[in-house]
C-alpha cells in the first residue's frame, strides 16, 4: 500500500497572553476590611455547611480575614499572589501564621483547600 505525502502541522507562534487578575476595582481600591470579614464569613458558611459546625472553623475564618488584610496591607493586589500569601499564611509559614497549623488538625480540609475556596468566590 503506498500512501502520499504526509502533511506535518506547522507550529504557529504562540501568542499566550496572561492578564493580571487585581482585586482593584476601576474607580478605586474595594474597601480591604468589609472584603476580609466577606471571605472570613464566606469560608466559615463553607466549612460548617460541609462537615460540622467546630470551633476551628472560626479561627480558621479569622485567619483568612488577617491573611487577606495583611496582604492588601503590603499592597499585595494580584489574585493569585493574595492566594499564595492566603496558602502560606493559612499553612504556618507566612506572617500572621501563629497557630494556625492547629487550627487545621480539627478541620476536614488544609490550608490550601482553603485558600483555593477563597480564589473561587465571586
Amino acid at each position: 500500500v503506498a500512501f502520499g505525502p504526509v502533511a506535518v502541522p506547522r507550529r504557529l507562534p504562540s501568542r499566550r497572553f496572561v492578564e493580571t487578575i487585581s482585586v482593584e476595582v476601576a474607580e478605586g481600591a474595594l474597601d480591604v476590611d468589609a472584603t476580609a470579614e466577606y471571605l472570613g464569613s464566606r469560608v466559615k458558611a463553607w466549612l460548617d455547611d460541609e462537615w460540622l459546625d467546630q470551633a476551628c472553623h472560626d479561627r480558621i475564618a479569622t485567619r483568612v480575614a488577617n491573611a487577606y488584610r495583611s496582604a492588601r496591607a503590603e499592597g499585595i493586589d494580584d489574585l493569585g499572589d493574595v492566594l499564595v500569601r492566603l496558602g502560606t499564611d493559612l499553612g504556618g509559614l507566612g506572617p500572621t501564621a501563629a497557630s494556625t497549623v492547629d487550627d487545621f488538625e480539627d478541620a476536614f480540609v488544609g490550608p490550601w483547600d482553603v485558600a483555593n475556596f477563597v480564589s473561587d468566590l465571586p
